[in-house]
């Protein structure tokens, strides 16, 4: 009996929760709405979008469908979502906030800046270096100075301005192997292609796990939760600050919203990701959720801008 008075207590209070979002944002939404994501199903973003859709109906009683725009790197996606979404609020885009902004920087896009609003902040998964087993972060600054280490990153990245970063704080040159993708950084490494590649901790932590591959140390200022036993470089005088290299995973709008709408959106997405019946659902795909606040995250754009900007300015 107590079973059967506890469900029924929890779904009451779903259906309040449900009912208190929903009075908020008037009668929207009516119908499905589309989450954009510029890559392919199974990645890090793809799974992030499909934990948001899962949190979004059991919390809000709201259906996202994930739609995977995929081409040109991000820049598919970004463009779809920028120029040719409908700006009724039906259509969404969940992307890495550093490559918008790069995008944007790249004349070679045609994507004009503030084309998008960022709504509000998912996640923070820092870069990692990784390395072949045996290898420390001495040795392959060793390698650096001899003129022999090998840089795995995806060409029009934020992984190039990493490497830069890194070597510039030792002052030699590393040479530089294209390798899009997770996968096949790690296979770079594997097949000993490259010395130091950049990955997520979700993506080498099986070779991490089985001893074939050591962290080197993640591009932030302070360690990532799953393994704070590896250094932050950002603590160790690298220009690693904090939650910029990374994949800082946001949710945007295309411009042209309404006003109305966009809030609910934003504040929507707030309530799911804070509410413990969404944390626990991103936290199965060991997900730490950081929602900021629609003000805050819109801010983020600005932050991430002027890194970039001063970045090129220096490079050009």
């Amino acid at each position: 009996m107590k079973l059967v008075s506890t469900i029924a207590m929890t779904a009451v209070l779903a259906t309040t929760a449900t009912a208190s979002m929903a009075a908020e944002c008037g009668d929207f939404p009516q119908r499905p709405i589309e989450v954009v994501v510029p890559y392919g199903a199974g990645g890090a973003v793809d799974i992030t979008s499909r934990t948001l859709a899962e949190a979004a109906k059991v919390v809000a009683g709201w259906e996202l469908r994930v739609a995977n725009r995929t081409g040109a790197g991000t820049v598919t996606g970004q463009d779809y979502l920028a120029t040719q979404a409908p700006t009724d609020g039906y259509t969404i885009g969940v992307m890495p906030l550093m490559a918008a902004v790069l995008n944007d920087a790249d004349e070679r896009n045609a994507l004009e800046p503030g084309s998008l609003e960022v709504l509000e902040a998912i996640a923070f998964d820092p870069w990692l270096f990784v390395a072949l087993k045996g290898q420390t972060l001495d040795s392959l600054i060793k390698k650096g100075e001899a003129g022999e280490l090998r840089y795995a990153f995806s060409p029009g990245s934020e992984q190039g301005l990493m490497g830069d970063k890194f070597q510039e704080k030792h002052g030699f040159e590393m040479a530089r192997v294209p390798l899009a993708g997770g996968v096949n950084r790690l296979g770079g490494l594997l097949n000993g292609s490259v010395d130091i590649a950049p990955s997520f901790y979700g993506e080498s932590k099986q070779y991490i796990d089985s001893g074939v591959m050591v962290p080197i140390g993640y591009t932030n200022d302070v360690p990532f939760g799953p393994d704070e036993s590896t250094v932050a470089l950002g603590s160790e005088g690298y220009d690693f600050g904090h939650n910029v290299w990374g994949s800082y995973r946001v949710v945007l709008v295309p411009d042209g919203v309404p006003e109305d709408i966009k809030s609910c959106l934003a504040d929507t997405l707030t309530e799911i990701m804070e509410s413990e019946q969404g944390k626990e659902i991103f936290l199965e795909k060991t997900i730490l959720v950081e929602p900021v606040g629609h003000e805050t995250a819109k801010a983020k754009y600005g932050e991430f801008q002027k890194i970039v900007n001063d970045l090129l300015a220096v490079k050009g």
